[in-house]
């Protein structure tokens, strides 16, 4: 049985295209207290012991700018140092890839990373994803009823961002989501996890 799926804000790490920084972090981690996720590209080490001291508890993992032997260096560092890694797969063969490098957390991205195209891969690459990881589908999710084929298609959570960007009040944006999801049968779990670091 897969570990469940901890609630956690992912905030933009990366400087040079998303202006996002590790200051954020730390300014979410201080004012909310919320678990949280640095979003960037992972290259190198010391930007994993970097996402450790600014509190992350989570990073993101992309499979498509990794080497194997990288992909897999990066997540055994994120083992030692208890940090939790998402690791983003856009197709089958990466989807081959994380799974061979021990990812214990797997995230499908819905959007064709050439034409930003949304694509709905995770429906396509589910049932190919092991029982015992955490099954995340990433982009693309604006509704409740997007919540609900997720959840009907087996994953444990979603990462949502442009949906929430775009709204003058992201927190209400979040709420009424959810709200509108709580109307709908067998609502969505958001479930607590000390078991996957």
């Amino acid at each position: 049985m897969p570990a469940q799926a901890l609630p956690a804000l992912s905030v933009l790490t990366e400087g040079q295209y998303f202006l996002g920084s590790t200051q954020d972090l730390t300014e979410v981690r201080k004012n909310r207290g919320n678990s949280s996720a640095a979003q960037d590209f992972i290259l190198e080490s010391y930007q994993v012991y970097e996402s450790v001291a600014v509190g992350a508890d989570a990073l993101l993992l992309i499979v498509a700018i990794l080497s194997d032997q990288d992909l897999r260096g990066l997540l055994d560092l994120c083992n030692q140092l208890r940090i939790a890694a998402l690791v983003e797969v856009h197709t089958e063969g990466e989807l081959d890839r994380a799974i061979a490098a021990g990812a214990r957390i797997i995230g499908v991205n819905n959007r064709n990373l050439k034409t930003w195209k949304l694509t709905w891969t995770s429906f396509e690459l589910r049932a190919k994803m092991p029982p015992n990881c955490i099954a995340v589908s990433e982009s693309g999710i604006k509704t409740a009823t997007d919540l609900r084929r997720i959840r009907d298609a087996g994953f444990n959570a979603v990462l949502i961002g442009e949906r929430f960007m775009t709204q003058p009040d992201p927190g209400t944006a979040l709420s009424e989501l959810l709200g509108q999801f709580a109307g709908q049968p067998a609502p969505l779990e958001f479930r607590n996890s000390n078991s996957e670091n």
